[in-house]
């Protein structure tokens, strides 16, 4: 199993809260290598938005210690979304995270008896390695943040109403090469791949091949 297109879609009580959820996918994805997809952060304007990247997705029952690392890295990002949350409120319900928590739990499965000890630990260990991540990249997450909600209200095209399901009709949005701009600023060198290009081999986890497809 490769790296494959997803997005991460939330629903929050409000843009700001929105912003720094789906700017802490992007940055934590980036720090790990995960690729942007070159559509970018959206945001509806309301309470919910969407990060397009290329993550690990459920349904591959392959488990080799490469099949591994990649739900690893994706469980860490998905995470990072509910962290940067609670690090601004820290009474935030875990409802607003609830997509992306049947999305961990999914990949989690995958890896181990559903439930059990190794499960359990593992689950903890990656909302440690995410909230580390958080705090590490805060700077860079706020900056994002900033930068989207900094950008003009738009209508939604169609195409935008096909990608992602918030019934909103307005949105803002920062593309990926935009948001690779700001990331060097701190430091974080994206990747920023279109969706044409299919999957992705993380050269540093598939170091038998050490390219992408």
């Amino acid at each position: 199993m490769k790296l494959c297109a997803d997005w991460i879609y939330s629903r929050f009580v409000d843009e700001f809260s929105a912003a720094h959820h789906e700017a802490a996918h992007a940055v934590v994805g980036v720090s790990l290598g995960l690729p942007l997809l070159d559509e970018g952060l959206h945001l509806d304007t309301v309470d919910g938005g969407i990060t397009f990247n290329l993550h690990r997705k459920p349904g591959d029952p392959s488990n080799t210690p490469a099949d591994a690392e990649e739900r690893k890295r994706s469980i860490v990002m998905i995470k990072a979304g509910y962290r940067a949350n609670l690090k601004l409120f820290p009474g935030t319900p875990a409802t607003v995270a609830s997509d992306d928590r049947r999305e961990e739990v999914a990949l989690l499965n995958e890896m181990y008896p559903p439930g059990g000890q190794e499960w359990v630990s593992a689950d903890t260990r990656q909302k440690e390695d995410a909230q580390s991540l958080v705090d590490k990249h805060w700077e860079a997450i706020r900056a994002l943040a900033q930068a989207v909600l900094a950008k003009p209200v738009v209508p939604r095209s169609q195409q935008s109403f096909q990608r992602w399901s918030s019934p909103y009709p307005n949105e803002k949005c920062i593309n990926s090469h935009e948001i690779a701009a700001i990331l060097r600023q701190f430091g974080l060198n994206a990747i920023v791949r279109k969706e044409s290009e299919g999957i992705y081999l993380s050269p540093d986890i598939h170091t038998d091949t050490g390219s992408s497809s």
